[in-house]
């Protein structure tokens, strides 16, 4: 019997040790969650013609600040560390530039002259290289960040418009919206490949696994799928009217902007099939949430911001902003 007894005893204080054990275990994971959620992040979106960029805590949905730039700044990028902004110029001035501009300060530390208006921005992830879409001039300027100067004017195609930084900084991908093509070029600028896709290219995604790119074609109303690999489209998706803003969720969900059509297209990465509409006010640009479980779209309709659950689809806030927002970029 005290044999019997000390085994139930030794069993008892086992039992309780691993049940502390769990309970640490579960303290620690929730702490860890609650400490990323705590670092959420910030968004930041060019105000236009109110020659702003505000500043949204990705945890609160709300407005925190205002960076005053000008010259109408359409594009934007944030340096991987979090610490400057670039901004654009798309107004006509004697002497355009782009500025950098400390977030934290939001003093002016650098006015990059580039003498020609930018459209859209990109940043490599190494933060060495800024690109910037100069439409009207027809080129894709790429510069040093550590010099802040261009070191180079490339030629991609008629009206070069968005360009992005593909995945495994690798490539760079721009849109030539009057030829009809996809170019692909290394960091560095040198031409890979150019691909035809639809008419009147505009944004530009990929898919999770780095496999695809996507393009909005606005004139002939499709979404491009192109195979990286292969270099050329493999299939088009028919969307709605003049397809602008694009993005992907984790799990290959395709969101599109049908701006005429005040829509946003939820498409099945497998099927190419639009398994959801949501009504937005004239949405522009979207972009996936460092959180992976938010995709923010900007309505220049109603001067907001709208968030919607990747999987549903169901708008989950609508954040108002001082002016029509446009590109969307993120940091943390």
């Amino acid at each position: 019997m005290k044999t019997g007894s000390k085994r139930v005893k030794r069993a008892t204080t086992i039992i309780a040790a691993c049940l502390m054990i769990l309970s640490g275990l579960f303290f620690v994971t929730n702490e860890s969650k609650a400490a990323v959620m705590g670092k959420a992040g910030y968004l930041f979106v060019t105000l236009g013609q109110d020659n702003k960029v505000a500043k949204i805590d990705l945890k609160t949905g709300t407005v925190t600040d205002y960076i005053n730039i000008k010259g109408i700044s359409h594009g934007v990028a944030v340096s991987p560390n979090g610490k400057y902004i670039y901004t654009g110029q798309l107004k006509k001035l004697k002497a355009n530039k782009i500025l950098v501009t400390d977030i934290l300060t939001k003093k002016r530390v650098a006015e990059i002259p580039v003498n020609m208006r930018t459209h859209h921005l990109a940043i490599s992830k190494n933060g060495r290289y800024l690109y910037a879409t100069a439409t009207m001039a027809g080129k894709l300027l790429i510069i040093n960040t550590d010099a802040n100067k261009i070191i180079a004017q490339i030629k991609t195609g008629r009206l070069p418009y968005y360009v992005a930084v593909g995945p495994n900084d690798k490539y760079i991908y721009v849109t030539n919206k009057r030829a009809g093509t996809l170019s692909m070029l290394t960091l560095r600028g040198k031409n890979v490949a150019t691909i035809k896709v639809g008419r009147g290219p505009s944004h530009i995604a990929f898919s999770p696994d780095g496999k695809k790119v996507y393009t909005t074609d606005a004139m002939s109303k499709t979404v491009s799928v192109v195979d990286i690999a292969e270099r050329k489209r493999v299939a088009k998706i028919e969307v709605g009217n003049d397809p602008h803003g694009i993005g992907v969720s984790s799990d290959g969900t395709i969101f599109v902007s049908n701006r005429r059509d005040n829509t946003v297209y939820m498409i099945n990465p497998s099927s190419l099939k639009i398994v959801k509409k949501i009504i937005i006010p004239e949405p522009g640009h979207i972009a996936l949430g460092p959180s992976k479980n938010k995709m923010y779209v900007s309505s220049r309709a109603s001067d907001k911001i709208y968030v919607l659950n990747v999987l549903s689809g169901k708008i989950l806030k609508k954040i108002a902003v001082d002016g029509e927002p446009h590109q969307i970029v993120f940091s943390r």
